[in-house]
């Protein structure tokens, strides 16, 4: 789900993200982070990046697959 993000771009979909140092995929942990915010810094600072794990209850992509929660 979503591709890699870097420190300091966008939230284009608010949820929880693992974080990961470059080139140890094993190594990380996991933050919430909100659309329209930017991906917060990290220990691993720029040799970091971001992977969508969860999306966030009512986030906009949510609907997009089907996952009415009424």
């Amino acid at each position: 789900m979503g591709g890699r993000h870097s420190l300091g771009e966008r939230v284009q979909t608010s949820g929880t993200y693992k974080v990961s140092l470059h080139g140890d995929a094993r190594s990380g942990f996991e933050v919430r982070c909100v659309e329209g915010e930017h991906f917060p810094p990290t220990p691993g600072g720029a040799s970091a990046h971001y992977k969508l794990l969860y999306l966030a209850a009512g986030s906009k992509e949510e609907s997009k697959l089907g996952t009415d929660r009424n």
